[in-house]
């Protein structure tokens, strides 16, 4: 009964008022337009958007997909920043360890640098050390003939710029030795560590940090490869609260850590935001978490957007507030995309807000409602989980009763799908219903049956009209 090459459309009559109208439609025509455009520019890009736990955006431009593999400079941070928090989960290190605790040569005031200090630019070591002066060069990270440890015994040497913890410096250099320090705590060199933490567990099996060359001194601020599709998978695991494909990752306490503000009101010294000329939402001092931006907060200084741009460009973020997440790939100038990430995710939350406001939400269509409708043909029962090759998401398979039908009707979609109000409403089956459907009754449920997760990503109810 089931096939990944064919699907199979049940009909079954529901009682309710009226039907909910498809949400998105041409809604991302705008986006499309702004994207296509700026492209060209940029020797190209890619966009996946996840809301809820499903894709609901994932295009490319000029050349780029969201498999496209390319270097995201600063956007590794964030992922170099997990590695940390797990380890912090597992008791290995704390936040507060500092680094006189594993350097012996990290005296005095370098001494007391703490990991929080050295993942939150509060730590007074310079961004880099460059004997040329040349933006992005670097002598100690930069140099592939050595190792990560000799490169943090000669950071030991760098004079700090002010006492740590008294000012905000963005950079790398502090990154490179909370990296030294978790090696020594854990007794794995940082790439095993990250394979073993982050990447195996989530599946970004081309994520590395040869993404500026291969090298034995990984820059622990700086260096991973990957894809959109590939990064969008972290994304989703802070949104899942730590966890991901059933396996808890991080705690949310560790997720929530990151998120939070660990720079202390500290002066803001060197910020590459600070070059840009925001305006609301963005925050008026972008401060910093354990390895991303704090992009947008709440009155209370909660956090609503989160982020970690890249020097070329890569762009990562996620929308608590409507459990949104996204990745921007592209290979360029940050200074050349940031208008660009910032116009994209105005009209996001435009799409976004406007689709919630006129779906189901509007109509008070509520999962309650559909789980105990009244004088209605059917009931929803609870089956059992099935794991579909794409092994990102594990799919909820309901059963649905008819009473006076004497028939079962089942239905395999995504649980979070369920959980949620059903948002997402799709073009293919718009085109399935004007091919099959013509003369369906008003207020009719059509089910599709698929092992293929791209239909199951594009599952949803829909009342023909």
């Amino acid at each position: 009964m089931k096939s990944s090459a064919i699907f199979l459309i049940v009909m079954v009559s529901l009682c309710i008022a009226q039907n909910p109208p498809d949400n998105t439609g041409d809604n991302f025509a705008a986006l499309d337009d702004l994207l296509e455009s700026e492209a060209p520019v940029h020797g190209g890009l890619a966009l996946v958007l996840v809301k809820n736990g499903e894709i609901i955006y994932d295009r490319g431009f000029s050349g780029f997909t969201c498999d496209t593999v390319v270097p995201i400079a600063s956007a590794t941070k964030w992922l170099s920043g997990a590695v940390i928090m797990v380890l912090v989960d597992e008791g290995v290190l704390s936040l507060d360890d500092r680094a006189a605790d594993y350097l012996d040569n990290y005296t005095g005031l370098h001494g007391e640098m703490t990991v929080r200090q050295l993942f939150s630019h509060t730590s007074g070591l310079p961004g880099h050390s460059s004997s040329i002066g040349i933006p992005g060069s670097d002598d100690i990270l930069g140099n592939k003939q050595i190792t990560l440890a000799e490169s943090v015994n000669m950071i030991a040497e760098v004079e700090l710029l002010a006492d740590p913890g008294t000012q905000f410096y963005y950079g790398g250099l502090s990154m490179q030795v909370a990296g030294r320090i978790a090696e020594i705590a854990s007794g794995k060199e940082w790439c095993e560590l990250f394979e073993e933490k982050i990447a195996d567990t989530l599946g970004m099996t081309e994520t590395d940090y040869n993404g500026l060359g291969k090298t034995n001194n990984p820059r622990i601020a700086g260096s991973i490869q990957t894809s959109a599709h590939q990064y969008i998978k972290f994304l989703e695991m802070l949104l899942a609260g730590g966890s991901y494909n059933g396996k808890q990752i991080l705690s949310q306490q560790a997720v929530d850590e990151m998120l939070r503000d660990h720079t202390d009101g500290v002066p803001i010294v060197h910020s590459p935001w600070s070059q840009y000329n925001l305006s609301p939402p963005i925050a008026e001092e972008v401060r910093y978490g354990i390895g991303c931006w704090r992009e947008i907060i709440d009155e209370t200084g909660g956090i609503r957007e989160a982020s970690s741009q890249g020097a070329f460009g890569f762009s990562p973020w996620i929308d608590v507030e409507r459990n949104l997440a996204g990745v921007l790939a592209v290979k360029s100038r940050l200074t050349k995309v940031m208008s660009l990430y910032l116009e994209m995710k105005e009209i996001v939350r435009e799409i976004v807000d406007s689709t919630s406001e006129s779906g189901l939400n509007a109509h008070e269509y509520t999962l309650a409602g559909l789980y105990n409708p009244e004088n209605c043909l059917f009931t929803f029962e609870f089956e059992n989980y099935i794991m579909y090759d794409s092994k990102r998401e594990k799919k909820l398979q309901l059963r649905l009763p008819i009473s006076r039908c004497e028939q079962t009707i089942v239905i395999s979609t995504s649980e979070k799908l369920f959980k949620h109000r059903f948002e997402h409403f799709f073009r293919f089956f718009q085109k399935v219903l004007s091919l099959y459907c013509k003369d369906v009754p008003r207020n009719t449920v059509l089910a599709v049956l698929t092992e293929d997760s791209r239909f199951l990503q594009q599952f949803l109810s829909f009342g023909h009209q």
